[in-house]
């Protein structure tokens, strides 16, 4: 390895070795010290985004074309900064707020904390993966600490159920992907991706291998009918880590599908993208439907998640520069968007305790700033212009448009009216429904407050400035 290829990889090693030094220091800190790991988790996550904006942003390979880090791979990698950072960000408030945590034990917070940076390292190297194997285990290694992160709440009933189903679904999951991968390898001999685009054709075995992998990557990004974990994991989980679900982990599942559909099947794309449509006209449907009738704020927005997979798999069927770059457009709004509607709910949460939406009323007039924060997501979820929600949606559409699924641009555009109905109930809640008590005024602190105005102002800068799709766009080309 030259020097050259080592500033390639050198931010993924220096986020493992950021990840191992908050769980050093944690080793050393006396209880009454223990949130400092989480600080310097949050600070030394900050500078290696700074670091990989102006010093390790370049293209290149390592491992003889293993890993690749190309234009479309660092937007991938931002993003998955960007959410990393405003996870931390909300989840060191919460860590550290007794109410919300009260059976939680503090000697686990390093754990809570490494265990995000080595997810953060997962989902930036799985993003370079140009061979099967390499993407696999960096797959895993995103993938398992969220098994442990889900079940965070010792002692919490719900918290545990969540991450036994969590880890269950994932074992099988990750089960009908490496079949779908064998099956592939045994056709073709290889295990780079673009051997497979070179080498494969449309037989028998090759649409049992895009089954197998599309039920394993279905799981990931809450695909119907693979998203029978999603509600009850987003309810058990504690908020920060289901926000981190509903985004970080979303987007690292869709990279691995733009990877292997886009490149490693791209050639075969008129045969299997009808069955991509299908999906995504389901899963829109069914998170929309079934979301009507959820009580409960998280549950409402874990199935609002899998409604928003659906329309993120829209695009997916045009394999396309156009279709690549409205995907990873629509990524970077959803981060911010969702983002903000959970950074509310951990407020309200860490104060009250509660997450019912019928315990929403008359936030509007106790906490203003928070019931309009709350209301700009849920519109911009629904792409209610000028929101960033709005854009995105339009050049997710237009993707399906292009390539000529008209039908499935109808069905998002009816799905996207149908999402306004139960994104309106909670506004009703904050602004319109009378409270039997009014909640408290929250006093929320600079941390949370950051998160909450990145989230804002990404939600608005990124629906009025076409700059970013068009940096996007450009990047996308490399892929065509």
């Amino acid at each position: 390895m030259d020097s050259g290829q080592l500033l390639v990889i050198a931010n993924d090693l220096l986020i493992i070795a950021l990840a191992f030094a908050v769980l050093g220091l944690d080793l050393f800190l006396p209880c009454d010290r223990k949130h400092l790991s989480g600080y310097l988790a949050l600070g030394g996550t900050v500078v290696l985004f700074l670091l990989f904006l102006f010093v390790f942003n370049k293209p290149g390979v390592a491992f003889g074309g293993v890993y690749n880090q190309d234009k479309v791979a660092i937007w991938f990698k931002a993003l998955f900064y960007i959410s990393t950072i405003i996870t931390l960000l909300v989840s060191l408030d919460m860590v550290h707020n007794r109410a919300a945590f009260k059976r939680t034990c503090n000697r686990f917070q390093a754990e809570y904390h490494g265990l995000l940076l080595f997810v953060l390292a997962g989902m930036n190297m799985l993003v370079c993966a140009n061979e099967a194997v390499f993407l696999y285990v960096a797959l895993e290694l995103c993938t398992i600490p969220l098994y442990i992160m889900v079940a965070y709440h010792r002692g919490d009933a719900k918290s545990a159920e969540a991450g036994l189903k969590y880890v269950i679904i994932g074992a099988l999951s990750s089960g009908f992907l490496l079949y779908g991968f064998s099956l592939i390898f045994g056709m073709t001999a290889s295990t780079m991706l673009h051997d497979w685009a070179r080498l494969l054709t449309w037989q028998p075995l090759t649409i049992a291998a895009v089954v197998c992998i599309i039920a394993g990557l279905g799981f990931k990004i809450t695909l119907v009918p693979f998203h029978v974990w999603a509600a009850d994991v987003y309810e058990g989980a504690p908020t920060p880590v289901t926000a981190f679900l509903s985004v970080g982990s979303k987007a690292a599942g869709l990279a691995v599908f733009l990877k292997i559909f886009y490149v490693a099947l791209g050639p075969l794309a008129s045969e299997w993208n009808f069955i991509v449509a299908i999906l995504s006209a389901i899963t829109m449907t069914f998170g929309n439907t079934v979301a009507i009738w959820q009580t409960n704020v998280k549950r409402m927005l874990a199935y609002s998640s899998i409604a928003q997979a659906g329309y993120i798999m829209a695009a997916f069927v045009a394999v396309s520069q156009l279709g690549l770059a409205s995907i990873v457009f629509y990524i970077l709004i959803y981060i911010v968007t969702n983002m903000a509607a959970f950074a509310v709910v951990i407020v309200f949460y860490n104060h009250t305790g509660k997450e019912e939406i019928k315990d929403f009323h008359g936030l509007s007039i106790s906490n203003p700033s928070l019931a309009l924060i709350m209301m700009l997501a849920l519109f911009s979820l629904g792409g209610i212009p000028p929101l960033a929600g709005f854009l995105g949606k339009f050049y997710l559409f237009s993707a399906a448009a292009e390539y000529g699924f008209y039908w499935l641009v109808f069905i998002g555009a009816v799905n996207s009216t149908i999402s306004l109905y139960y994104y309106l109930m909670l506004v009703r809640a904050m602004y319109i429904n009378p409270a039997e008590k009014m909640p408290e005024k929250f006093n929320v602190s600079p941390l949370l407050t950051t998160a909450l105005l990145i989230c804002t102002v990404g939600m608005l800068m990124f629906g009025l400035v076409p700059q970013f799709f068009e940096n996007i766009f450009g990047a996308a080309k490399i892929w065509f």
